[in-house]
């Protein structure tokens, strides 16, 4: 798997779930229920400290996935040596993560750190300001990875000007396009950087039998319902996610030159059949891309590793390769986002005092440093990955892989 960015961790198997995944404590196969020790918290000092006692704290968080990470576990264990703590960890579906954050702010019984998705909801903007939370913008100074974090992002997440939240990182610019690399190499194309280019390369994918079949039965461009590649081609035309200024005035989007432009785009990509022609009523384009009839997805790009995986059961030599930019008539530009996707906020209720305080902030610090990013998501090699010419790979034991979590990253 190859992108056009740079990239910070382990090649690409780890690439991708530190790019997006990375930056909450999510099990790599978390499910709902809670993992650890119970007991009092707050007790112990702070964390990290040699010959002190762990810090005992607790965290509810959200997952994606079924099974629940491995307590006994390995990396587990070494998160909570690394950190002294005596750690419960507390997984809620996804699904109904929302209602529990709701139930649990109201009853006001929380944990030392909760994951809250969106921190604008009005009982949560109350909760503030009724004093419920720490305020935690002063203390970040002091710590070396939270003291780095992204003023955009800590904009973001600010309530009238103040930062309650370690916030989950995430690339400002997360969307862009990912392409069946094979189908490129096959057909002599190269990783367009152009809107033109794109263009060319979905006309060869859909006419130019990339997968060598003898048949018409291929297109370029998954499309779905919601169209979540529009906002990408928006920006790449020129447009803006939601609105720009100009003039000294808020312009919506929709009422922009590129926003046509866009349309005509789309119109061409339909009358020349590059894109599925349902896909008004295809709930999940992704699936076409996964199931090698199309040759490209343009989303997050957390779904380039998943892809990949699909795609190869299918042909084994299938790869993606994938950039979150196009140059169009203002340039290259990506679709940005807010730099974050969620935070943990620290009770008052549970943790009472600044010592207290400082102990769960530390943790979170301690947890972003990069050898823990790297422990956290990828696991240990020999036990959940191997390096094999020069590229990450890793296990097919499920029993390994529930000891990993993705982390979060500050970084």
């Amino acid at each position: 798997m190859t992108m056009a960015k740079k990239q910070k961790r382990i090649k690409w198997g780890a690439a991708f779930c530190t790019t997006v995944l990375a930056a909450s404590l999510l099990a790599g196969c978390a499910g709902g229920g809670s993992a650890g020790n119970t007991g009092q918290e707050g007790t112990g000092t702070a964390a990290g400290t040699d010959g002190q006692k762990p810090f005992k704290m607790s965290i509810m968080l959200t997952s994606y996935n079924p099974e629940f990470l491995d307590p006994e576990g390995e990396i587990y264990k070494r998160l909570e040596e690394r950190t002294n703590t005596d750690l419960t960890l507390t997984w809620v579906p996804s699904t109904t993560y929302p209602d529990k954050v709701s139930a649990t702010v109201a009853s006001g019984e929380l944990p030392s750190a909760i994951l809250v998705l969106n921190q604008k909801l009005p009982y949560i903007l109350n909760a503030v300001r009724s004093g419920m939370f720490w305020e935690l913008g002063p203390y970040l100074k002091d710590y070396p990875n939270s003291s780095r974090m992204d003023q955009i992002a800590l904009d973001g997440i600010a309530i009238d000007g103040k930062v309650y939240g370690i916030y989950r990182e995430r690339d400002l610019a997360r969307d862009g396009v990912m392409l069946r690399k094979d189908w490129l190499e096959k057909l002599g194309l190269e990783m367009p950087t152009t809107i033109d280019q794109f263009y060319e390369v979905l006309k060869a994918f859909a006419n130019g039998d990339p997968d060598g079949n003898g048949k018409a039965d291929t297109i370029g461009l998954a499309e779905s319902a919601e169209s979540g590649s529009w906002r990408s081609m928006l920006v790449w035309h020129g447009g803006p996610v939601d609105w720009e200024i100009v003039d000294d005035k808020a312009i919506p989007a929709h009422m922009t030159p590129a926003y046509k432009e866009t349309l005509k785009f789309y119109k061409k990509l339909y009358d020349e059949k590059l894109i599925n022609l349902d896909f008004a009523v295809v709930k999940d384009g992704k699936q076409l891309i996964n199931a090698s009839k199309a040759g490209a997805w343009v989303a997050n790009l957390n779904d380039a590793q998943g892809i990949e995986e699909s795609v190869k059961k299918i042909v084994p030599t299938g790869t993606i390769t994938m950039t979150n930019a196009l140059e169009g008539p203002k340039g290259l530009r990506s679709a940005g986002g807010s730099g974050s996707y969620g935070l943990f906020m620290i009770p008052k209720t549970t943790v009472k005092t600044e010592e207290d305080l400082k102990a769960v902030l530390n943790f979170f610090d301690k947890v972003s440093d990069e050898d823990m990013q790297n422990m956290l998501v990828n696991g240990l090699e020999g036990r959940q990955y191997e390096i094999v010419n020069d590229e990450y790979v890793k296990t097919t034991d499920s029993k390994m892989l529930v000891e990993t979590v993705w982390a979060i990253r500050l970084s």
